[in-house]
């Protein structure tokens, strides 16, 4: 969350009837409405004008508990909305102007609230997000084929041995996709995420129907009726540890309608809750920061978004320099194939592994070699020493969030 500083500002208020908002305000405020639900809009936010300056935004709303609440609720929402439809971060201006809520002419105390909103570090436009083990099992199956057995047999992957209990059906290229951005909605210290499913819709580049709602209840209900049956073996450790686990532990979907079977009044919310082992692994930082644009727009295909996912998530050696996988089944397990044609996979491989490197220039280079000495095929992929200062970055982006005080000065003005 950004950080905030409070300044006594002295310039004259703005008039509620000299502006009626821009352009961008004005298409901007859908987005917000649809982000914090129509009671939260109609109090706070239904009266208000905004105006995109050259070096903040400025929203005047009509009473100081509409800018409390604003900031203390609704702040993130609206920088986020404002960075998608401005194309950068703004400091926002709350201003009071309770002309905005009266009819009547006269003057009127008023009372400005100035809340300048430091920019945050580059946030490297991250919106996704994938867990280490989730980036390493074998749970994904994006051959585009979707079994609905209730079990699926053990398979070896990157980590160990999985096997899969899935009530209704396989996870797809789309369940990836939508696990990807849900965990990129995550903040530290949070459990419990809440989006709307337009909003994601909308990411996924899907035009929005009731058919596309239906499909994305069906993903996320897919996902959270998916267990994960783990096993590993610690040689060093002469133990064998077994983990029985799901990826969600509860989904909420909040819809209002004209009646039980009536269409949809307001954009349906939900809210999912992570498993306990998940949240705990994003809390220890066990995860891959990943840009949406990049991972969604510039990684065409799911094969090449999978194999990002596991790139991302290994550190490498070399001080990060150098990832090499053998290419086996388990690693084409991981990736979600099932296609045992060695030329053919070798293929797909590099293809994919350009599409990467054209999109994350980190990426020097990622290619399939063969290792003459052990007679087996070798997916390296090098990094530049870039990728891990970005990676550290982050890091520290993440430890610098936390709860943003509440700081609101109030400035009493007598017309």
């Amino acid at each position: 969350m950004a950080a905030l500083s409070v300044e006594r500002h002295e310039s004259m208020l703005l008039s509620a009837n000299t502006s009626s908002g821009d352009e961008t305000w004005r298409a901007m405020q859908a987005d917000i409405q649809e982000r914090i639900g129509n009671a939260g809009y109609a109090l706070s936010l239904s009266s208000a004008v905004g105006e995109v300056l050259p070096d903040h935004l400025l929203i005047r709303v009509s009473t100081a508990f509409a800018a409390r609440r604003c900031e203390e609720s609704f702040a993130d929402i609206i920088a986020e909305v404002a960075r998608a439809h401005i194309g950068h971060e703004l400091p926002i201006r709350f201003v009071v102007d309770e002309e905005l809520g009266k009819v009547q002419e006269g003057e009127q105390d008023r009372y400005e609230v100035e809340i300048l909103r430091v920019p945050p570090p580059p946030s490297h436009g991250v919106r996704a997000r994938i867990e280490n083990n989730l980036a390493r099992k074998a749970i994904f199956n994006l051959d585009g084929t979707r079994s609905r057995e209730m079990d699926s047999p053990a398979t070896e992957d990157l980590v160990g041995t999985v096997a899969l209990r899935h009530t209704m059906g396989e996870l797809g290229a789309l369940e990836m996709d939508m696990l990807t951005w849900v965990l990129g909605r995550w903040k530290r210290g949070e459990n419990r995420l809440a989006f709307s499913k337009r909003q994601l819709a909308r990411d996924l580049g899907r035009s929005w129907s009731g058919r596309t709602g239906d499909e994305l209840t069906d993903g996320l209900l897919r996902l959270r009726h998916t267990t994960i049956t783990g096993r590993r073996w610690l040689a060093a450790e002469k133990r064998h540890i077994e983990r029985d686990a799901s990826i969600f532990q509860e989904i909420i979907i909040d819809e209002h309608r004209e009646s039980r079977d009536g269409r949809a009044t307001t954009p349906a919310q939900v809210t999912v809750v992570l498993a306990n082992w998940l949240a705990d692994q994003l809390e220890r930082g066990q995860y891959a920061d990943l840009e949406w644009k990049t991972y969604r727009h510039a990684l065409t295909t799911p094969f090449s978004r999978r194999l990002y996912h596991v790139l991302e998530c290994e550190e490498g050696r070399q001080d990060g320099t150098l990832v090499a996988f053998r290419v086996d089944n388990p690693l084409m397990a991981a990736l979600g194939t099932k296609d045992s044609n060695p030329r053919r996979l070798r293929d797909r491989l590099e293809k994919a592994g350009e599409m990467i490197r054209a999109a994350r220039p980190h990426y020097v280079s990622i290619t399939v070699d063969y290792d003459e000495s052990g007679g087996e095929w070798w997916l390296n992929a090098r990094r530049s020493p870039d990728w891990i200062r970005e990676r550290a970055e982050r890091r520290r982006q993440e430890t610098w969030r936390g709860p943003r005080p509440s700081v609101i000065q109030a400035v009493a003005r007598v017309g």
